[in-house]
């Protein structure tokens, strides 16, 4: 049982070496043909979160694999009998260990005097299989790849998201600039204390939620446009003033 037991373990450190050897060769051709679409069609793959679900699944495979690679006790046995040249004792007596019979018994004596002196060493080495080497080489190729090939733009898809980006940003700034131009407008009106306005008040909130920025200004000239003439027929005396700035913001919009 033993010795059984030590070559189930070496078999097991081999069994999962060989099979991260090839999940990893598999998995550096999946990344080089990633980079490659990345580089060559400006097609977003390699995300954070992308990359780390792809490292797990590399993981759950490697585990798996070895899982089900794992050597049973008969197998073993049958691997000692095959390096060791038993003659096949080791997997006799593992098959006769509860068998009642008196050659049964017999043959598991014999077997057991000629086991009990056998030398596992350099039968069962651990050693890296050679799908590690392909592993690295695809790895090497991949990291090179990284570092070397240029960005095309095939199919047109990095010109569009740079457009998009430029409009975006184009949006943002509009927005900030609309803002700012209606903070001393909604301080004027709120000055006034009319309850009708309330709603004209809400209206300047909602500025700059359209998605094109010339159709923001827009709104933002619409929006002041209507505020100024109902200030100018509330506003009389002292409250000319604010109506004079709510036309410097409107300018200042435009």
């Amino acid at each position: 049982q033993a010795k059984i037991h030590a070559v189930r373990i070496r078999c097991g450190v081999n069994q999962l070496l060989r099979q991260a050897g090839r999940v990893l060769a598999a998995a550096g051709g999946i990344a080089a043909l990633a980079i490659l679409a990345e580089r060559l069609l400006a097609v977003r793959i390699l995300a954070p979160w992308s990359v780390w679900i792809f490292c797990g699944i590399v993981l759950i495979a490697i585990l798996v694999l070895w899982f089900l690679k794992w050597p049973t006790r008969m197998q073993a046995s049958l691997l000692l009998d095959e390096r060791l040249g038993l003659s096949e004792r080791v997997s006799t007596t593992l098959a006769l260990a509860q068998s009642d019979d008196p050659f049964a018994q017999a043959a598991r004596v014999e077997s057991l005097n000629v086991v009990q002196y056998a030398n596992l060493a350099g039968h069962f080495p651990i050693r890296f299989s050679r799908s590690w080497a392909y592993g690295a080489a695809t790895w090497v190729a991949t990291i090179a790849m990284v570092f070397l090939l240029p960005q095309r733009d095939l199919l047109g898809f990095l010109k569009d998201r740079e457009e998009q980006q430029k409009k975006a940003q184009t949006a943002r700034m509009t927005q900030t600039q609309v803002k700012k131009a209606t903070e001393q407008v909604k301080a004027a009106v709120r000055a006034l204390g009319d309850p009708n306005l309330v709603a004209d008040l809400q209206k300047l909130d909602e500025l700059g939620q359209a998605a094109e920025p010339q159709e923001i200004k827009r709104e933002a000239i619409k929006a002041l446009g209507d505020l100024s003439e109902k200030i100018k027929q509330m506003q009389t005396g002292s409250k000319a003033a604010a109506s004079g700035a709510l036309q410097q913001d409107r300018k200042s919009v435009v």
